[in-house]
């Protein structure tokens, strides 16, 4: 009896460590690599013409589309790896990396097929072809080239995000990320070709992959001598093929939703409203960004606790993890409303600035859509993606309807206003349902309590500030830091009042904050 609570400790202290380490790697490699691209970029509009640009942000587009094909398989497989990690099943790992390896190999055909057909359609796509030195089928075919090749080894990454090591694959990211975009500006300030450009960026996609392929080979040894001697049984293959036929529906409905926004307001507002609301979103984005690493960081760790761990304990991590999520996005909703007006108008101009309705709109669906990551969390890595399979399809009927109605009576913010309805009429209340009665096997009204507790303590929090933040009169550079010092503070410290007596606080601080400054808090 002693024995197994020794285990059960030693397992979540080694949960929580991989966790945070991975966090850790994570949160510095991501601030690290943006900084570097965001120097890059600023050399890529320098020394090449804007229609460069332009080409780059299309072919992204295009080779992001093609990825559909994908249809979150890796999601179901990389699920299917947690239990047999758990219980050190080398054959079973060996099995699913088998199958694994099989199905991307086919994934990138399927790709390198569809994009070869799109070749043709290029100059119809493109409504003015670009005065440019470079041809834009070759353009296109590098893209296409650097999007199969990443297909062919990196579901060997997967198997480390699943076991744990995450850090890994930042580590080795990271460095040759930024080693690649310091000779990237070299080239480009010495030689101005984009061909260059793009050859070597391929070259990193490359080098990355092998190099973690080499790791994982080296780490599992056993994934070349042990594939064959061990199959997947009939139920075995029946819930990976189940799992994968849920995540198409997750995938495409996702797509439907994140993708029409900037349509609709092309359509209902103006393409001049496009590229103010594009301004906001790369500051909402940077911030969904870092916060969804952090969460990334717990999903192999959930995904371990549920394959070794009774429901309760389950839960009981689930409430302090979906506190955290509230603390950033609560926090974060707060220092937006209060700051991204003054922000913008520095960093750009008052002509730069949205209205304040769709501000406020842009901002309500970053708190909505971040507070669903918790429970998201917890439902991929228990493999619940089943249970929910309808609702994307439904989400995206309802966001289409809803933005459309909306935008044509009231522009802007009627298209936004329709992603806020679609994810209150489906997302707000499918995915919890789904994850307690499915993954913990319990009432869901508890969550939904919590839920409306911690938003209306949101409100009130902002209102305090506000108020508070209004006697800060100060302009320019300087009256905004002090602006946002005072925000940022006085927003933490109203939540730490609310929450410090809490058994989620308690937890979320003594095992995860201070383990990560290193500091022992309690």
């Amino acid at each position: 009896m002693e024995e197994n609570t020794l285990l059960k400790k030693r397992r979540s202290t080694s949960r929580i460590e991989n966790s945070l380490r991975n966090m850790k790697y994570a949160a510095i490699g991501q601030v690290i690599v943006t900084s570097m691209s965001f120097i890059t970029r600023m050399i890529f509009v320098r020394y090449l013409p804007v229609e460069y640009l332009g080409l780059n942000g299309l072919f992204a587009n295009i080779i992001a589309m093609l990825s559909l094909t994908e249809l979150g398989i890796g999601s179901a497989i990389t699920y299917s790896l947690y239990k047999p990690l758990a219980d050190k099943d080398e054959e079973k790992i060996a099995t699913l990396m088998g199958i694994y390896k099989k199905t991307y190999n086919i994934i990138g055909l399927v790709v390198a097929t569809l994009g070869l057909l799109i070749l043709p359609a290029l100059t119809t796509i493109i409504n003015n072809t670009p005065d440019i030195s470079t041809n834009i089928y070759i353009i296109y075919l590098l893209f296409l080239l650097n999007a199969v090749m990443s297909y062919l080894v990196i579901y060997k990454q997967s198997l480390l995000s699943a076991d744990q090591q995450e850090y890994v694959i930042t580590i080795y990211r990271s460095v040759i990320t930024i080693l690649v975009n310091f000779i990237q500006i070299i080239f480009l300030i010495h030689t101005g070709r984009y061909l260059i450009f793009l050859i070597l960026q391929i070259l990193a996609t490359i080098l990355l992959n092998i190099t973690l392929a080499n790791i994982v080979d080296k780490k599992y040894p056993y994934l070349k001598t042990k594939a064959k001697k061990n199959q997947l049984n009939k139920e075995e293959i029946a819930k990976l093929a189940r799992n994968v036929r849920a995540m198409i529906a997750h995938k495409i409905g996702g797509f439907i939703v994140n993708g029409t926004d900037n349509i609709l307001l092309t359509s209902f507002a103006s393409l001049a409203i496009v590229g103010l609301y594009s301004n906001y979103l790369l500051i909402i984005n940077g911030l969904w960004i870092i916060y969804n690493i952090i969460f990334r960081s717990f999903s192999a760790s959930v995904g371990n606790l549920g394959a070794t761990a009774e429901k309760e304990r389950l839960r009981s991590n689930f409430n302090t993890i979906n506190l955290l999520g509230f603390w950033l996005f609560g926090f974060s909703a707060i220092c937006l409303s209060i700051l991204l007006p003054p922000f913008i108008t520095i960093w750009l101009s008052e002509d730069f600035l949205l209205d304040s309705q769709v501000v406020y709109v842009i901002i309500l669906n970053f708190y909505l859509r971040g507070m669903r990551l918790s429970v998201m969390t917890f439902r991929d890595t228990l493999g619940l993606f089943w249970y929910d399979r309808h609702k994307p399809i439904l989400e995206s009927i309802i966001n289409l309807l809803f933005s459309i109605i909306l935008g044509i009576h009231f522009g802007a913010v009627g298209v936004l206003l329709g992603t806020t309805i679609s994810t209150l009429l489906t997302c707000f209340w499918i995915e919890p349902y789904v994850l307690y009665k499915y993954g913990f096997h319990s009432s869901v009204g508890s969550y939904f309590k919590k839920y409306l507790s911690y938003s209306l303590l949101c409100l009130m929090n902002l209102a305090i500030v506000r108020s508070i933040a209004s006697l800060i009169s100060l302009n320019g550079v300087i009256g905004f830091i002090i602006l946002a010092v005072v925000t940022v503070c006085l927003t933490n410290a109203i939540f730490i009042v609310l929450f410090y007596r809490t058994q989620e606080f308690r937890y979320l601080f003594k095992n995860i904050i201070s383990r990560f400054f290193k500091r022992k808090l309690y």
